[in-house]
């Protein structure tokens, strides 16, 4: 991670309500970061730390706006999220059968 950029740098940047996400090129510039892997981490770590950052399904980060409309976006938040991750449990799920295949296909051919 880059030492320069300090930490709640990313939340800064950032403006309340999806209608204002910023897009991860914008984020890299106004950091100057060079690459997206670097604000991913950067994103993780201030999410670590208690900080509220959303992202928009077209890649922009944001704060949960005021209210309701706040409440629907952390909603639509946590669901994708809960997508993505059962998403993942899957793949897993298959990968660890194909290893098991595998293993088995191997202790028969060692015979």
């Amino acid at each position: 991670m880059n030492e320069a950029i300090e930490p709640g740098a990313v939340e800064r940047c950032l403006q309340r309500g999806s209608e204002n996400a910023v897009s991860i090129g914008a984020l890299l510039n106004i950091l100057g970061i060079k690459n997206a892997r670097m604000l991913h981490s950067l994103i993780a770590a201030e999410r670590e730390q208690g900080a509220l950052i959303l992202s928009s399904s077209t890649g922009g980060y944001f704060l949960p706006s005021a209210g309701e409309k706040g409440k629907r976006e952390i909603n639509e938040f946590i669901h994708t999220l809960r997508s993505r991750s059962l998403n993942t449990l899957r793949i897993l799920r298959s990968a660890r059968r194909a290893l098991a295949a595998v293993d088995g296909q191997i202790s028969l051919n060692e015979s």
